[in-house]
């Protein structure tokens, strides 16, 4: 509940030193006969007629972001803040484009699978609701439903045992590296403990595998522990880089620190320091409408309530040693059960990683990744 809230902070204070404009929304048909839109960012102290230099930039569609908060950051494209500060017109209009059959394609798949049964809209702000939702209906109401039903996903098993994938890219002087298995649903009821597990183990620049693989033994710049957690189970993954000449040194280590985390668990010190983390900076991810607004439909789209933010806090700290420990024991896979993905010059690091399992090599020229079953 939004409703009573109170400003405790004045964040980035610098932001007051820009003259921040306006956005506009404009129509116009290409030569295709194509109705589109686009945006026209504008100095707040224009005058009708007044010759100003512009940029334009263009890629697919970007009308949809005309009230998303252009934060002005270094070598962001555009720097909206930036240009119109110093007197810049920036248009993004919308595009069309085709290309022979593809095209047909295209729009046969938009037929068959997008539709307004199939969209969730999400609107935060500073607005009268009843005004809002006739301004929805308006503009979605009569949009028609997709052609086909929504197909019949079934989830993923856990993978047993282990297998390596090779991507062969010839000359190459990294290997990058995934461990991977099949993890846990954006409901998994446990996802406080969750969070602080991933945290400690590859969730920040101290983590365990950081600490070891970067800090300590300099193998790699990065690397980390990765949940997707969409509706159905996703993965659970280590990720890292290496030269090529250190690629079985450093997936050991990272193996060993996989192992230790199941063995030996993390401790009430490094819980703490988690549970700290997580909470300074889990409210920065809800301070915009942008941000709202795109975790509202989060939640519609996965059917979560609204316990699921609102608890989190309450469920971070609540979270002791033992829940953690049986979370990893139920969510991180064994060291022996993990499905490797290698890119890198296989010449080289081939027969080196043969040790991780069967072998299935593909060239990264190749039009797909879907290799079949290792013999």
């Amino acid at each position: 509940d939004f409703s009573d809230r109170e400003g405790v902070t004045t964040a980035n204070p610098q932001q007051e030193e820009f003259l921040w404009g306006h956005r506009i929304l404009f129509d116009y048909t290409d030569d295709d006969g194509v109705r589109l839109q686009g945006t026209l960012a504008i100095p707040d102290d224009y005058v009708a007629g007044q010759g100003l230099p512009m940029i334009v930039r263009f890629y697919e569609q970007y009308s949809q972001n005309l009230h998303l908060y252009p934060q002005p950051v270094y070598r962001h494209s555009p720097n909206f803040a930036g240009y119109v500060s110093n007197g810049y017109l920036i248009m993004q209009p919308d595009v069309h484009f085709r290309m022979g059959s593809p095209h047909s394609d295209m729009l046969e798949y938009y037929t068959n699978h997008v539709g307004g049964d199939r969209l969730i809209i999400a609107v935060s702000g500073d607005f009268d609701a009843g005004t809002m939702r006739k301004k929805l209906t308006r503009a979605f109401g009569g949009w028609r439903s997709a052609k086909s039903a929504l197909p019949v996903i079934a989830a993923a098993s856990r993978q047993t045992g282990r297998r390596v994938l090779l991507i062969d890219k010839p000359g190459a002087t990294q290997t990058y590296f995934w461990l991977a298995n099949v993890g846990v649903a954006a409901d998994y009821s446990d996802r406080a403990a969750l969070d602080i597990a991933n945290t400690v183990f590859g969730g920040r620049f101290t983590s365990m595998l950081n600490t070891e693989l970067r800090i300590k033994s300099g193998l790699t710049y990065g690397a980390r522990s990765s949940l997707s957690r969409p509706s159905l189970p996703g993965s659970v993954a280590i990720t890292s880089f290496t030269r090529t000449g250190a690629t079985v040194e450093a997936i050991d280590m990272a193996l060993g620190v996989l192992g230790q985390l199941r063995d030996s668990g993390i401790g009430e010190e490094m819980v703490s320091s988690a549970q700290n983390y997580i909470l300074g900076q889990f409210p920065t991810r809800l301070e915009t409408s942008s941000q709202l607004a795109s975790q509202l439909a989060v939640l519609e789209a996965y059917g979560l309530g609204p316990a699921y933010i609102d608890d989190y806090g309450t469920a971070i700290l609540a979270t002791d040693v033992e829940t953690i420990a049986a979370v990893i024991d139920d969510v991180y896979p064994s060291s022996q059960d993990l499905v490797f993905v290698l890119l890198g010059d296989a010449s080289l690091i081939r027969d080196a990683v043969d040790k991780y399992g069967p072998v299935t090599e593909m060239k990264i020229t190749e039009p797909h990744f879907h290799p079949a079953a290792p013999n």
